[in-house]
């Protein structure tokens, strides 16, 4: 795993399952008087220390996070990347790690992924559908696999921070 760019807040290392039963690799950021939970996931070729960016957005925006390596991903057992196929289910296992967190509020968990590889359309419509409550649902045009490598980074950064801030465009 490389290096992280940015000094990442403080965190705990864990070891989620898979409903695959697979062993991920991954960090959990908490918060104090938090503003929910995001459970944030990298791209294909990537791994969760890639992102630690993102996670010093979303915490100063008053959220913790988890974050964890996809199978076949940095510290996480497998060595297959399905696109998406098997992907679902590291996420899957992801959101039964937090369901049995005491520290975490099920009715304000959020997800954020790099590309339409690591959370599947078809998965992130489920989860968005069988959600409840107050939601918003953003995809970045030109997001796709593959595409985040030509995105306006900076402007991308400033309209995260604004969304999980409550000031996104609907």
């Amino acid at each position: 795993m490389k290096a992280p760019s940015v000094e990442p807040p403080r965190l705990w290392r864990l070891t989620l399952v898979s409903r695959r039963l697979l062993n991920l690799a991954g960090w959990f950021f908490p918060l104090n008087n938090n503003r929910g939970t995001v459970l944030a996931c990298h791209g294909v070729g990537a791994n969760r220390a890639d992102i630690l960016e993102f996670i010093v957005i979303l915490q100063d925006a008053g959220f913790q996070v988890l974050c964890f390596d996809f199978r076949g991903h940095g510290e996480s057992d497998g060595h297959t990347v399905s696109y998406g196929f098997r992907e679902r289910q590291d996420v899957l296992g992801a959101w039964d790690h937090l369901m049995t967190r005491p520290d975490v509020d099920p009715n304000r968990i959020y997800g954020f992924g790099l590309d339409d590889v690591t959370i599947p359309p078809d998965c992130t419509r489920i989860l968005f559908d069988g959600y409840g409550g107050p939601k918003k649902l953003r995809l970045e045009p030109g997001a796709g696999h593959g595409g985040t490598a030509g995105m306006d980074t900076a402007r991308y950064r400033r309209e995260l921070r604004a969304f999980f801030l409550g000031q996104g465009n609907e």
